[in-house]
């Protein structure tokens, strides 16, 4: 199964815990490569699903994911860089 599974309507594992405001969760997708842009049916990202739900930590994250992922990067607080799975080719199974 892809990282990036959707429901019929659009909705990941990422707009789920964006909204749900479950840090770790996001984190351990975001490390795993998941792609923060992708987009419901009606057009929403994670980053939508936070800021409705008024979500800041997970707001702030979602950005710093955007910003690192121009760079090549991901980068959490703890200061560790790795590359994205798309990038090294790996698949990821949940």
């Amino acid at each position: 199964a892809s990282i990036d599974l959707q429901t019929p309507v659009g909705n990941t594992a990422l707009m789920w815990a964006s909204q749900h405001n479950h840090i770790d969760v996001m984190e351990l997708l975001i490390r795993r490569g998941c792609d923060v842009d992708i987009t419901t049916r009606s057009g929403k990202t994670a980053l939508d699903f936070a800021e409705m739900h008024m979500q800041k930590e997970a707001v702030t994250l979602l950005l710093a994911a955007k910003t690192e992922r121009k760079n090549g990067f991901v980068e959490f607080d703890f200061g560790e860089k790795i590359r994205p799975q798309e990038e090294i080719g790996m698949e990821v199974e949940l």
